[in-house]
């Protein structure tokens, strides 16, 4: 029994010297993702097409930065 163990002992010690043991050992991060809120989108019909396309690009600048913040977030996680 006591030789299993010092064998054990002895694999982990060479293994984290060796660098291998990021490989094996699962070390939890205390990163956590924020949780943003849902991004409000105009979703109020316009009669005329240039409405439409304010509205379209309002809601898609909207979209892209609510994303790139969550992609940075995440990418300070990694």
């Amino acid at each position: 029994m006591q030789l299993i163990v010092k064998m054990l002992l002895l694999t982990y010690t060479a293994l984290t010297i060796s660098g291998c043991s990021h490989k094996l050992l699962y070390v939890p991060s205390e990163c956590h993702i924020p949780d943003y809120s849902e991004v409000t989108i105009d979703i109020v019909d316009r009669n005329t097409t240039l409405g439409e396309a304010k509205r379209c690009t309002i809601n898609y600048t909207k979209q892209k930065e609510a994303n790139e913040k969550m992609v940075k977030a995440i990418k300070l996680c990694q």
